[in-house]
């Protein structure tokens, strides 16, 4: 379990601001045909999850960050339902990944939703919680929810980026991939949080890679960039950059490729009760791009 008393998240002033750069954003997207085609996987397959719902929803809540919504799935799997979507930037600077043409938008931070108490029937979250605290999230989403309202969402696990984790930890002593909290430590803080009959799966995704620049260039363009407080202020050098480059390497399969380990955790719960979270195997799928 995620030791928790020692993750760090980014700031969110910080935050905001790099997803607001449309500049940046269009350079670093330019070079590959999706952008945000890690998102756009883990949502389908986040929405797909909710096709077993015996009530559909009448007011759904789509929670963003940088692009990445799932507003158009979630329209036309509840085609009666009132499809809202948040994001922390504005739609001005992310609308290449967040089309939603014919719903409301509003820009919002995900742990501070400026909608009322008890007013969405059903929110989802792809990809949202590895940038904040989880339970202030939480807490956010289950004030807006009415009671009995459901909760789906997509984020990593701790095993994501880890060959990247531990090649930078021979190529110097600063952090250089974020913290991911555990699927078990997700499900304790949904019950503290007030969600009931929590449930929780994991899937690890292996994207494969021909160079590290590769790698280096789709993080960049799926905002996947440092913004770990305890970063350093300053570039690599090269000899870390070599050793950088030595250690990854190590990494590498017998087909060539060099691996990127991606964990993603689904979740699901309603309001009510806390109670104790609930977990299924886990699966692996080889993915190459």
């Amino acid at each position: 379990m995620t030791d928790r008393s020692v993750l760090a998240f980014p700031d969110v002033a910080r935050l905001r601001r790099r997803f607001q750069q449309p500049n940046r954003r269009a350079v670093d997207r330019a070079s590959i045909s999706d952008p945000l085609f890690l998102h756009r996987k883990v949502g389908e397959e986040l929405v797909e999850r909710l096709q077993w719902l015996r009530c559909p929803p009448g007011r759904v809540l789509d929670i963003a960050v940088g692009g990445g919504g799932v507003s158009s799935a979630l329209a036309q799997q509840f085609p009666s339902a009132n499809v809202v979507q948040s994001d922390l930037a504005s739609f001005s600077s992310n609308a290449r990944g967040a089309r939603s043409v014919g719903h409301e938008r509003v820009a919002a931070c995900p742990d501070q939703l400026p909608f009322a108490n008890a007013s969405q029937d059903h929110v989802v979250a792809n990809l949202v919680l590895p940038w904040f605290e989880p339970s202030q999230i939480f807490q956010s989403i289950h004030r807006v929810l009415v009671p009995g309202g459901g909760f789906s969402f997509s984020t990593l696990g701790p095993d994501t980026l880890v060959e990247l984790r531990e090649a930078f930890g021979q190529a110097d002593e600063y952090p250089h991939v974020h913290d991911f909290i555990d699927m078990h430590d997700l499900g304790d803080t949904l019950g503290v949080s007030g969600f009931s009959e929590p449930v929780l799966d994991v899937q690890r995704l292996v994207l494969t890679y021909s160079t590290l620049g590769e790698v280096a260039r789709d993080l960049r363009a799926l905002q996947f960039t440092n913004l770990h407080p305890g970063r350093s202020k300053g570039l690599l050098g090269r000899r870390a950059h070599q050793r950088l480059i030595k250690a990854y390497e190590t990494n590498r399969r017998g087909d060539g490729r060099l691996p990127v380990t991606v964990e993603i955790v689904y979740g699901f719960a309603f309001t009510g009760t806390p109670s104790a979270g609930g977990s299924n195997p886990e699966s692996e799928i080889a993915v190459t791009w």
